[in-house]
């Protein structure tokens, strides 16, 4: 279920996984410091490739956005992406590199509910070009015209009404909703839009002036260059922009202090859409880790809720057995890097049927708070961890993405520098503290049929 709402163009796939973000090995020489503009850099040396790949990321979420202004960010990053459109084309300045992005290369731009990110993977003779193109349009002084903004706005409104139409988002909006209350993470979408259609060109200069600045900025590179070519390589594209003045809101990361439930209906809709899900411990943390394993112990194989015979079959629904067997009527949703991470359990249903899934998806949570799992159980679920930790970052687009993530949400670098390890001191006295601090409430979206 993505979070994003613009379409990034040209990227490779990114595995999502349940790990802590942080490098893949942790021999590899890994530096991180901070620009003089306050640009954040994480470099990571590997000689032995000939592709370099980085990710930027800008701490921007919706929180730091007059309400007034709601959606800007998403029309910012949907003119960058015109932008980028442009360079590539057949006689943009990246038309050069246009080859590499055919053979299995990428460059992109998108939003994400917390941030907003640049990234690519190409060969490493074009990385300063890149980095170069990426600066210039996050951060160099761009002017855009009325019809540039207005065909940006028309993207990004047809982004936010298909999304209207999608049963998962929806119900991921009331969920969300459950889960922070009213933060301004989670906008009504009529807020949104209604942002969307005041915004001005000179809301737009307004808003990357303060925002789009190296000091909100996390960058991580995975390279053969040197540690000192690559800062120097950095300094010399970032070093000549400002770093910028206006702090990031400090988003207050606390669990539920009661169980919530939103509830929204869809004219389109046969059968009923819920997600169950309850919070972690803030990311990044040992707390986060354990409540990983306990993600594991629930949705990986051999998991509570993964092999439930009743979830697999449907509540109420009237489907083919293969059709079930091919693709069953839930899935599991993993913690992923954000103020609030979760875990959740999207659930389709007969809507007769939806306090029947709750009781069972609750069950097995509850199950965990009272450390009903075995001593093989806990293994399985950490070996399974730390295999999708290590399959994750075997691309290095992968890489980068999950540290500069971790270094974006403050993880522990001490963590961050072994998950293995930090996966394997993980005991089921961790799993059951972390599961009776945060289970005890929960958050629930569900959208019914409109009759």
């Amino acid at each position: 279920m993505s979070r994003r709402l613009l379409v990034p163009l040209l990227v490779l796939p990114v595995v999502c996984v349940t790990a802590l973000c942080a490098a893949t090995d942790s021999e590899e020489p890994i530096s991180r410091r901070t620009l003089p503009n306050g640009l954040h850099l994480t470099a990571v040396h590997d000689p032995l490739t000939d592709i370099a790949a980085f990710h930027l990321a800008l701490d921007l979420s919706p929180a730091d956005i007059p309400q007034d202004e709601a959606g800007i960010r998403e029309i910012v990053q949907q003119l960058v992406l015109d932008e980028l459109r442009l360079a590539l084309s057949d006689d943009g300045k990246l038309s050069s590199i246009r080859d590499a992005i055919e053979a299995g290369g990428s460059i992109s731009v998108s939003a994400d509910t917390e941030y907003v990110e640049a990234q690519a993977s190409l060969p490493s003779e074009m990385l300063s070009t890149a980095l170069e193109t990426v600066a210039d349009m996050l951060f160099g002084p761009q002017q855009f015209t009325d019809q540039q903004l207005a065909a940006a706005k028309a993207k990004v409104v047809n982004a936010y009404e298909r999304s209207l139409h999608a049963a998962a988002d929806q119900t991921y909006r009331l969920f969300r909703r459950a889960l922070l209350g009213k933060s301004p993470l989670t906008q009504d979408l009529s807020v949104i839009l209604t942002g969307v259609a005041a915004i001005r060109p000179s809301d737009i200069a307004a808003c990357r002036e303060s925002f789009y600045v190296p000091a909100r900025a996390y960058l991580t590179v995975v390279s053969p260059l040197s540690d000192q070519e690559m800062v120097a390589l950095v300094e010399r594209v970032f070093g000549q922009y400002q770093g910028g003045t206006e702090a990031a809101i400090v988003r207050d990361v606390r669990p539920l202090a009661e169980s919530a439930v939103r509830v929204g209906s869809g004219k389109d809709l046969a059968q009923a859409s819920l997600i169950i899900g309850v919070p972690l411990p803030p990311y990044g943390t040992r707390g986060f880790v354990a409540g990983q394993v306990a993600y594991m112990l629930l949705a990986g194989k051999g998991g509570r809720v993964s092999s439930d015979p009743m979830l697999r079959q449907g509540f109420g629904l009237i489907l083919p057995r293969a059709m079930l067997e091919q693709r069953p009527p839930f899935e599991v949703i993993p913690p992923s890097p954000m103020s609030v991470p979760f875990i959740g359990v999207h659930i389709v249903a007969n809507p007769d049927y939806i306090e029947d899934a709750r009781i069972q998806v609750l069950g097995h949570v509850g199950a965990i708070r009272r450390g009903e799992f075995t001593d093989q159980e806990l293994q399985s679920a950490k070996d399974q961890l730390i295999n999708q930790y290590a399959l994750a970052g075997k691309t290095y687009l992968a890489r980068a993405q999950l540290v500069n993530l971790n270094a974006l949400f403050g993880g522990d670098p001490q963590l961050a520098s072994d998950f293995p390890a930090a996966v394997a001191s993980i005991t089921a006295d961790d799993v059951v503290k972390v599961a009776a601090e945060q289970f005890a409430h929960h958050a629930i979206g569900v959208q019914m049929p409109a009759n």
